[in-house]
């Protein structure tokens, strides 16, 4: 029966050896199963797993959220189809009870997928106005374009509750603080418009989404 142990490499590339001769058949999501253990409820990887050996199986896994190091995350595999592994020699399936655990390195995620979410939430948000200023100027009401911003203030807000949001989600709240005007652009313009000083602020200075932007 084949015995896998599993190494790392400092950019989280997995490498599984067997200590047999292993049948290349193609790896299937459902032959493995990969879960990231940390502080965080939720993390989100995509992963290929494929021979480089007769006896070596490597895991190339794409990280979207950030991982911290010092061993504060562990990566666990486990194998959900043993007989996927089979001895070229006797025939049989991997050890389900293989050592496959490991601490990963630091890693500062995907970044590059995050903020493409977040642009292209921006993106559909300053479209949305566009459509509502051109419908307001065609003669129609500005309710829709009111309703639209209050809509989005709401959802701004759901970022003040203390839970772990997905990455992607954290991201596309940063978007959101535009409906507040809390931008120095959005702002000047708005305040060209109706001044400053009709909107009192009280004695709070410091905004929510500023700790979010950290």
């Amino acid at each position: 029966m084949p015995i896998a142990n599993m190494t790392i490499d400092n950019n989280n590339y997995l490498i599984l050896t067997f200590n047999d001769t292993i049948d290349e058949v193609p790896i299937a999501k459902t032959d493995l199963q990969i879960t990231i253990y940390g502080s965080n409820t939720f993390y989100n990887f995509t992963w290929i797993a494929q021979y480089t050996s007769n006896n070596t199986v490597g895991i190339d896994m794409t990280i979207i959220t950030k991982i911290y190091g010092n061993s504060q995350e562990q990566v666990v595999v486990e194998f959900l189809n043993p007989k996927a592994f089979k001895s070229v020699f006797s025939g049989r399936g991997a050890n389900p009870e293989s050592n496959m655990t490991a601490y990963l390195f630091e890693n500062n995620g995907n970044a590059g997928t995050t903020g493409s979410l977040g642009q292209t939430a921006m993106i559909l948000f300053l479209f949305s106005i566009f459509i509502a200023a051109v419908s307001s100027f065609g003669g129609n009401s500005m309710e829709m374009t009111w309703n639209l911003m209050n809509t989005l203030q709401i959802l701004f807000y759901l970022s003040y509750v203390y839970v772990n949001f997905p990455p992607h989600l954290t991201e596309f709240f940063k978007y959101l603080k535009y409906a507040n005007a809390e931008n120095q652009y959005l702002a000047a313009i708005f305040f060209s418009v109706i001044p400053q000083s009709h909107f009192p602020r009280g004695s709070v200075s410091i905004s929510i989404f500023r700790i979010i932007d950290k």
